[in-house]
């Protein structure tokens, strides 16, 4: 499936008004080093925020453009808030992280453009919607790759995952700064679904990420691709009649008010992550870049802990909408997605070495 991206120059037009608030450029990698910080290179030592002898940063003032197209509620801008917090208090306010949410400056896929063409310097997104850039970006999402968060933790934490951040930013120029997760999704629907069978003909909205509509297609669905924001409308008119995502945002969209029930498939696990245009990281002061890093890496890793212990409790406000909960068998759901894997190892160089990799990593 041909995945669509809207060109760039759409994009750079949405922002160029906000051109005269960014100074400088973009920012980059975390600091856990199993999870994103590149090495220095040889004969180069790893560079610190400059600092007077009180500790206070003394380097540029500048301004870095953030864009994502999650609602004010959703968990990922807790740790947007806490990113931008803790670069102005890190660098006693010379830094500025000027948020764009709610798909201000674009949706998911055209934030993922933008960010490889450098039109903004920083945003939300995740591993799959660089695929079509970044083939190896889709082991993170295959259906069922991973056993349970314990499973998710250690690639997230492996040298894997580490060297195919550092390869994505060399080869198509934007960087994982702060790997985190979002969730196991679900399928939330109109009509009841309590096994595979049911999921024949199901009019289901899956994002405009290739991997999606493969595992769905598998699944017998009919899969309609629509941008994030039209979704409430999609599921008001009928254009679909089901959705896959996470209870975090289903609740804080309100799509609970046009789907009646939740089908806990866990098909895929979708992560959630701060992206930097590499070119762009490079470019600013090496002082400003580490501080930036170190920030984007404690505010992911306390976003990994608070979808961790989160989950249940936004199930438990769906329920309270009065959504119904079915706790499917996935063994069948599993098996229908076979095809998605042999279909990445034969079209991903080195797609069966991955696979292999991630699977030996569940405990």
């Amino acid at each position: 499936m041909k995945k669509k991206w809207l060109s760039g120059i759409l994009v750079a037009a949405m922002v160029a008004a906000l051109a005269g608030c960014g100074g400088e450029k973009g920012s980059n990698d975390t600091q856990e080093p199993a999870a994103n910080a590149p090495e220095a290179t040889e004969g180069e030592e790893a560079q610190e925020p400059a600092a007077s002898s009180d500790g206070a940063y003394e380097g540029e003032e500048l301004t870095l453009v953030l864009a994502h197209h999650l609602n004010d509620g959703h968990l990922a801008t807790q740790m947007v808030a806490e990113f931008a917090d803790l670069v102005a208090e890190k660098s006693g306010g010379k830094i500025t992280i000027e948020v764009h949410g709610n798909s201000e400056i674009g949706n998911q896929a055209e934030t993922a453009e933008a960010i490889r063409m450098g039109t903004i310097d920083l945003c939300i997104n995740d591993f799959p919607t660089m695929a079509t850039v970044y083939p190896k970006a889709d082991i993170v999402a295959l259906p069922y790759m991973f056993n349970d968060w314990d499973h998710v933790a250690a690639f997230y934490d492996s040298d894997g995952c580490a060297e195919m951040i550092e390869d994505m930013a060399q080869t198509v120029g934007v960087r994982i700064i702060g790997p985190s997760y979002d969730a196991f999704r679900a399928v939330y629907s109109q009509e009841k679904i309590t096994s595979l069978e049911d999921m024949k003909g199901l009019k289901i909205r899956v994002p405009d990420i290739p991997l999606y509509v493969s595992a769905f297609e598998a699944m017998e669905c009919q899969t309609t691709i629509v941008s994030f924001s039209e979704i409430y409308t999609a599921l008001q008119t009928g254009v679909v009649n089901a959705l896959e995502n996470s209870h975090n945002t289903v609740y804080t969209s309100a799509l609970y008010e046009q789907t009646k029930y939740i089908a806990q498939t866990n098909h895929i696990f979708c992560d959630c992550s701060i992206l930097a245009n590499e070119a762009k990281l490079e470019s600013i002061d090496p002082t400003a870049k580490a501080l930036v890093l170190e920030c984007a890496a404690e505010a992911a890793r306390n976003h990994r802990d608070r979808v961790v212990t989160e989950t249940e409790k936004f199930k438990q406000l769906l329920l309270d909408e009065g959504m119904e909960y079915t706790d499917v068998d996935v063994e069948p759901f599993r098996q229908a997605c076979t095809s998605v894997w042999e279909e990445y190892k034969s079209n991903v160089d080195g797609g069966a070495e991955m696979i292999e990799y991630v699977q030996g990593l569940a405990k």
